[in-house]
């Protein structure tokens, strides 16, 4: 079964919260993850409504910048 990415950001959200980790290592690394996966998804979103509006070079410039931005 596969749970919707919107799901998962959930959960990751709720683990990073939730987990007992002395150092706190763990806590972040599942925070990070919770939120790059978030800005991902959002990227996506994003995508699918640039091309629902049309080939315009501004949409196409502002999703070359939102994925350079989250490929760092």
């Amino acid at each position: 079964m596969r749970s919707s990415t919107k799901t998962l950001i959930s959960a990751l959200k709720i683990l990073a919260e939730d987990i007992q980790s002395q150092d706190g290592v763990a806590n972040a690394a599942i925070a990070e993850a919770a939120m790059r996966l978030e800005e991902q998804n959002q990227l996506l979103l994003d995508m699918q409504d640039i091309f629902s509006l049309s080939r315009n070079w501004t949409y196409q410039r502002y999703f070359e910048d939102r994925v350079e931005f989250l490929i760092k």
